[in-house]
């Protein structure tokens, strides 16, 4: 509170940033601005470094020692099974590239109840589309509560990861890449789960908003390196925290993504800019301007991988959803985001998840690198909608639960969701994006 608040601000002044989001072009098109961000970020990268909150000590990186593992740092990621047809690159993009990006499905963490934990997750390995998977959380572990530092939390992450290979299995893809994670956060369900990984697997770690870290994150991240799998850090500055509002989130997730360069020794890292006021989505005006022009700024300026989220609010089998997943998608995509984890739907209770929004978000992701999309065009999209939810961002329609929309027996979705999904996607191709018909 005494640090970061006051340095961000300074740093928006010394830069002339302040004031800059412009939440009518929610999209950025403008390099030089993009640019600027990215000194701002890089200033408060090296002025500020992370603070462990254990030991109250700051880490601090000097610009020569980040510059360096910036050079060394590779600019791609093998995953999944080698030589199988599961196996995936992700690789550096440049705003509007034409390389492909990796899209992540699943619930992604969310809650599950124990008996549809595998069934959520083959809703989105089904797909093609989806070339990696994060399952979601387990409520209970044979049926007893889940608690982080006990012993039936290391039994949940060894289930957490048996149920995602076991998924990845009955849709026929054994090869596909699981991302690792423990169920409670903690290293000992993280230990477990990462006993269970198979070559092409990666580990997702979190870091602490904003610009923070503890014993816990740097023991996973020890185990991670020692276990010999691929890392992939994460970070979610907050519009409406200590950074402040769209602009000072801005250069707060430039300056987490350069900093976890050396301090998690990964190539690989996600860093989202979230709204506070909307449940912590990006899928508001200023949360879509501020990933899009740090997005922007990392993209033209390291060699390393970027990934980006889609945060939605709303449900499944709701219109909303679609379209929130239609601006994260086409903001991270046209920006240079290696890697699209999501669409993470941001409702706490259990099963809210269809793999049906995976499938649409990947098939645009896909589309518009193929078709090598333009900043505007996307803004152009971008502004068409937005206004089709932002009224609803306060209060979101919570759709329905994979039972209510999916058939268990099947994994089809329900006719009233497939009619959704074709009438969202004719609306995206009326407005010209580039899908197939």
């Amino acid at each position: 509170m005494k640090v970061i608040p006051s340095k961000v601000s300074a740093i928006l002044r010394e830069h002339g940033l302040e004031k800059t989001c412009d939440v009518q072009n929610p999209i950025n098109a403008d390099d030089n601005l993009a640019h600027s961000y990215f000194e701002a970020g890089w200033d408060l990268a090296i002025e500020t470094g992370f603070l462990c909150m254990d030991t109250q000590r700051i880490i601090e990186i000097q610009e020569e020692e980040l510059r360096h593992s910036l050079r060394e740092c590779s600019t791609k990621v093998h995953l999944g099974a080698y030589g199988t047809t599961d196996q995936v690159v992700v690789s550096h993009r440049n705003p509007e590239d034409s390389c492909a990006i990796l899209n992540i499905g699943g619930p992604l963490g969310n809650t599950t109840t124990e008996d549809m934990n595998m069934l959520l997750a083959m809703t989105a390995a089904q797909y093609r589309e989806v070339d990696a998977l994060v399952g979601g959380v387990p409520t209970t572990c044979y049926g007893l509560p889940i608690k982080g530092g006990e012993a039936i939390d290391y039994l949940a992450g060894i289930l957490f990861i048996r149920n995602m290979r076991e998924a990845a299995r009955r849709a026929n893809r054994p090869g596909m890449p699981l991302g690792v994670a423990g169920p409670c956060g903690t290293p000992i369900g993280h230990a477990a789960a990462l006993s269970e990984v198979q070559p092409g697997d990666f580990s997702a770690i979190p870091g602490i908003s904003e610009l923070k870290i503890d014993d816990s994150c740097l023991i996973r991240v020890a185990m991670s390196l020692h276990r010999g799998v691929v890392t992939k850090v994460f970070h979610h500055p907050m519009i409406g925290g200590y950074a402040g509002g769209p602009e000072g989130c801005a250069i707060m997730r430039i300056a987490c993504n350069l900093l976890m360069v050396p301090i998690y020794q990964t190539a690989w890292i996600d860093s989202v800019c979230t709204d506070m006021r909307f449940g912590g989505s990006n899928t508001s005006r200023e949360a879509i301007w501020s990933n899009s022009v740090a997005c922007q700024a990392l993209a033209a300026n390291v060699r390393h991988v970027i990934g980006g989220y889609s945060r939605p609010v709303a449900g499944p089998c709701t219109h909303m959803l679609l379209y929130e997943s239609a601006v994260a998608a086409l903001s991270e995509t046209v920006s240079g985001a290696s890697s699209l984890y999501g669409p993470n739907v941001q409702i706490a209770q259990p099963d809210y998840y269809s793999g049906l929004e995976a499938k649409f978000s990947g098939e645009l992701t896909r589309a518009l690198c193929k078709a090598k999309f333009r900043q505007r065009d996307a803004n152009d999209i971008a502004n068409k909608l937005i206004p089709k939810y932002e009224k609803s961002l306060r209060n979101p329609p919570r759709g329905k639960r994979l039972q209510e929309c999916v058939d268990p027996s099947t994994l089809k979705p329900s006719g009233d969701w497939l009619a959704i999904y074709h009438e969202v996607r004719k609306e995206l191709l009326d407005l010209g994006a580039p899908l197939e018909l």
